[in-house]
């Protein structure tokens, strides 16, 4: 759920009081409600965000990634007289990635 969801109920109980020409008392009521209950929604997200953060070894997986690719990278310039005289480069290169597994893929 955005926050945008959360500000369209905020809108949609504001028409509602508005349509139906609820008392004050009874708006403020209904507002200060959606408040605590986007409040608590806000809290439990971020609660259960801070826990499964909590629990990845980030550090562990970054370098389980590293650690199990091999990159290969070559690169060929060769300079080639051309008709005017300026030296221009030609650049080809070509990235292959491989794993462990030896299993091989151009990237």
């Amino acid at each position: 759920m955005g926050s945008s969801a959360i500000s369209n109920t905020e809108d949609g109980i504001r028409r509602l009081v508005s349509e139906f020409n609820l008392p004050r008392d009874v708006a403020a009521y209904l507002m200060v409600q959606a408040s605590a209950s986007k409040d608590e929604v806000l809290r439990i997200i971020s609660e259960e965000i801070r826990k499964f953060l909590e629990t990845v070894n980030l550090s562990g997986e970054l370098q389980k990634l590293l650690t199990s690719l091999s990159f290969e990278i070559k690169t060929e310039i060769r300079f080639i007289p051309n008709d005017q005289a300026v030296v221009k480069p030609e650049v080809k290169s070509k990235t292959t990635m491989k794993r462990r597994d030896g299993k091989e893929e151009e990237l």
